[in-house]
């Protein structure tokens, strides 16, 4: 038996199922649908740099936009919590869809 379950903008896949030994095994899969978050990322990479602040905090800038769930995920990897760790993460190619800033490829050219 498979529910679907809202959960804001994400939703629980749950399956419940027979085991071998007649325990029931309960099974939930968190999705969601990131497109819009990626579509804000795309456009904001386009744009001028995002500051954080006037004055004297026009030096932080938001580095990229994360749904719930790969927030979630770089929890469980102890990534988010380490700045060092998670700029590295942003820095990444593999994720940028998840910055808003435009990430400028170096050359090898001398």
């Amino acid at each position: 038996m498979k529910f679907i379950l809202p959960d804001g903008d994400a939703w629980q896949e749950v399956t419940i199922r027979d085991g071998e030994n007649g325990d029931v095994i309960v099974e939930m899969q968190s999705k969601e649908d990131v497109s819009i978050i990626l579509n804000e990322n795309k456009k904001a990479q386009k744009g001028p740099r995002q500051t954080m602040g006037k004055g004297t905090q026009t030096s932080q800038y938001k580095l990229g936009q994360i749904s719930a769930l790969k927030t979630h995920q770089l929890m469980q990897q102890g990534i988010f919590y380490d700045d060092k760790r998670l700029r590295k993460w942003f820095a990444d190619l593999d994720n940028e869809l998840w910055r808003t800033m435009h990430k400028k490829r170096m050359s090898n050219a001398v």
